[in-house]
């Protein structure tokens, strides 16, 4: 699990870099609403700052865990829905 966090963490600053969202950066899915201890550690923000040159950028940045499981089926129905044919 070490691992695992090590790299949501890694992955979550470079969605950051590449997306520049900087509004903030929602991580789902079906794993880390269930480990939400292991991400409010400071393991997980001592990886998530290991952005090199922009920490600044990053500390800025808020990081926000989806807990609603079903919000990925929700968005597809969303988009089904409203989607222009």
């Amino acid at each position: 699990m070490e691992m695992f966090v090590r790299y949501l963490a890694r992955e979550s600053a470079n969605l950051v870099f590449k997306m520049k969202s900087t509004g903030g950066l929602f991580i789902g899915g079906g794993i880390p609403p269930r480990i939400i201890p292991l991400l409010q550690n400071n393991n997980f923000y001592h990886h998530y700052l290991q952005g090199d040159r922009l920490i600044e950028l990053l500390a800025a940045v808020p990081l926000h865990v989806i807990s609603n499981d079903k919000a990925a089926l929700r968005g597809a129905a969303y988009y089904a829905i409203h989607r222009e044919q």
